[in-house]
């Protein structure tokens, strides 16, 4: 998927610890009124040296290379909230269950006030 125009992007600290210092950044990408999750990031906070490893655990048409055209061109993999639900159901990551439940709780619920979705 190529889009050629900027894109909004949501940032969010995951405290994999609970130490408010401590935390990885998650980002969101918006395209089209829908949120992505960017892959690298949550493979980074989940403790995945490569990104794949996370990204094969969804299904295939969930995840996807987006690129990212403004100024300096960017591409990177993103996974819909389907295939990341999916991809932490499989994890091994003893981080997974924490971050699933962060997820739910926290990011999703203010993903979609922002974006007017349902609840």
């Amino acid at each position: 998927m190529v889009n050629p125009s900027p894109c909004e992007t949501y940032i969010f600290q995951f405290h994999p610890n609970g130490v408010p210092e401590e935390y990885a950044e998650i980002r969101v990408p918006i395209f089209e009124d829908r949120p992505y999750w960017r892959v690298d990031t949550v493979a980074k906070a989940l403790g995945y040296s490569d990104p794949d490893d996370f990204a094969t655990l969804a299904d295939g048409e969930c995840y996807q290379l987006m690129e990212f055209r403004s100024g300096n061109a960017q591409s990177f993999q993103v996974t819909t909230e389907k295939g990341l639900f999916q991809a932490l159901g499989k994890s091994d990551s003893p981080l997974s269950n924490h971050f699933k439940v962060w997820t739910k709780t926290k990011v999703v619920p203010k993903l979609r006030r922002r974006l007017g979705m349902a609840q």
